[in-house]
């Protein structure tokens, strides 16, 4: 699995949220569980850019 940068998952995040491409699109190009970004969303929904 890939490891990400604090500044990467933003940018997937943020990516995510543009509306472009849906979650499960996103972890088929970057390789990872789309689950994983469902998380990071959720995550970022509930506390921002801590």
């Amino acid at each position: 699995m890939a490891k990400f940068t604090a500044d990467e998952k933003i940018q997937i995040v943020l990516r995510y949220l543009n509306g472009n491409e849906s979650y499960r699109e996103m972890g088929r190009s970057l390789g990872i569980s789309d689950t994983i970004i469902l998380n990071w969303v959720n995550q970022y929904k509930q506390n921002g850019l801590e």
